[in-house]
């Protein structure tokens, strides 16, 4: 199967708008279906991405995510949401950094510890 990647690309496709379609008419936003797409097509085939085109994927992913959740907000609804917003995005943010932070700084010290070797 993942020698065919045309086919392979088009089943995640075509999985990806099916639970769209059915997560958008629960509620759930239909970006959430296309990423469980690549989640299920990922567990069940066992595929991975050759590696020279990982980080192109992931350039792409992170790029139609942002432009779709981008295309979802408009002002009046930032207004409507209000502090709620202001909020989680604090609330986020430091989360993020708090459990961030140890990731890097150990990071940091084990190519703080090869350079000097």
């Amino acid at each position: 199967m993942a020698s065919n990647i045309y086919l392979l690309v088009a089943l995640i496709l075509l999985l990806g708008f099916i639970l769209g379609r059915g997560l958008g008419k629960v509620g759930v936003t239909e970006l959430l279906g296309c990423l469980l797409a690549g989640v299920i097509i990922r567990s069940v085939l066992n595929f991975s991405a050759p590696e020279q085109f990982s980080s192109i994927i992931t350039g792409i992913t992170l790029a139609f995510v942002a432009y779709s959740v981008g295309l979802s907000f408009s002002f009046p609804l930032l207004k409507k949401m209000g502090k709620k917003i202001i909020i989680t995005l604090m609330a986020t943010t430091t989360a993020l950094f708090q459990l961030l932070s140890p990731l890097g700084t150990q990071y940091a010290i084990k190519k703080a510890g090869e350079a000097k070797a």
